[in-house]
């Protein structure tokens, strides 16, 4: 699915930053996806593994096996974030459940010693009901699924409102316009 062999175990020392997402980090309809715009304070080998229209319930399901051979057991640091949740609300998927399956692959992913940073869902068209009570499981309990950090995108008036999705910060109503991210 990401192209990685699995069992395949690195000897870097390069620290590991893992982007796991759908659309957003990939990038969709001529968007660039986060990764490529994020400002780190260190280097980092960068692996986007965005996939569109995956769910949170899907990567929860395999987690460990893509991953892992990304994690660098010799570097200082090995991030991963986990920027999901959009695609399971279009797919009616409960905030209840779609926290289950991130505290589900953040505990895969700290069994092989990975940090694992979770992100706060955009607005997004038809979906702002959903995003509400996924971003207050996600700011209430984060540390409670087992999370390292918070990344709070949609606490932003211009990403994460209510209807945001039809502002200039958007794209096409559900992926964020690069200049607006500048």
């Amino acid at each position: 699915q990401y192209g990685i062999m699995p069992g395949v175990r690195s000897t870097s020392t390069t620290n590991s930053c893992v982007h796991l997402g759908d659309s957003q980090t990939y990038g969709n309809n001529a968007v660039v996806g986060y990764p490529s715009v994020m400002a780190l304070n260190f280097t980092c080998k960068e692996e986007n593994q965005g996939i569109t229209g995956q769910t949170m319930q899907q990567l929860a399901a395999g987690i460990a096996t893509e991953t892992q051979p990304l994690y660098q057991p010799n570097a200082e640091y090995n991030f991963v974030d986990l920027w999901l949740g959009t695609d399971d609300c279009v797919a009616g998927r409960t905030a209840a459940q779609i926290m289950s399956d991130h505290q589900r692959a953040i505990a895969q992913i700290h069994a092989y010693g990975a940090k694992v940073f979770i992100g706060t869902m955009l607005s997004r068209t038809g979906q702002d009901a959903c995003k509400d009570l996924l971003n207050t499981a996600m700011r209430s309990g984060w540390q409670a699924i087992g999370a390292d950090m918070l990344i709070d995108g949609g606490g932003s008036v211009d990403f994460g409102a209510d209807g945001a999705y039809s502002g200039a910060a958007f794209a096409d109503a559900i992926h964020p316009a690069i200049a607006a991210i500048y």
